[in-house]
């Protein structure tokens, strides 16, 4: 699994945060192979692909989460870094998108890479 993240306001920082925390720290099983990685005008990996197997790894991610965020919303770069993360993964590997917008319109999935 691979955690993409956008933030823009202090608020919506905290609550995605606390959400994102719940999830590692409560819904992850064991063996779930994770990374952290955040986008806003380019994007950078908080944490590498990590083999959750203890509390101490989940603390360990929740950790890497961000608690400010800066400009710019370049969604792209985002799938992107995800993109080059997930290809060292022998293993399929899915990207959660969590951003602090709603998204609108009748397009609003992207099928950008379909072997992943």
């Amino acid at each position: 699994a691979m955690i993409l993240l956008y933030y823009q306001s202090y608020d919506r920082i905290n609550k995605m945060r606390i959400a994102v925390s719940t999830y590692i720290l409560n819904h992850l099983p064991d063996g779930t192979i994770l990374a952290v990685t955040q986008f806003e005008s380019s994007a950078q990996q908080l944490s590498p692909m990590t083999n959750i197997t203890s509390d101490a790894v989940r603390n360990y991610l929740v950790s890497t989460l961000p608690t400010a965020a800066g400009g710019g919303t370049n969604i792209a770069s985002g799938m992107e870094l995800c993109r080059q993360v997930c290809s060292y993964q022998q293993n399929r590997c899915s990207i959660h998108l969590l951003i602090e917008r709603i998204m609108t319109g009748a397009n609003n999935h992207c099928d950008a890479w379909p072997s992943m």
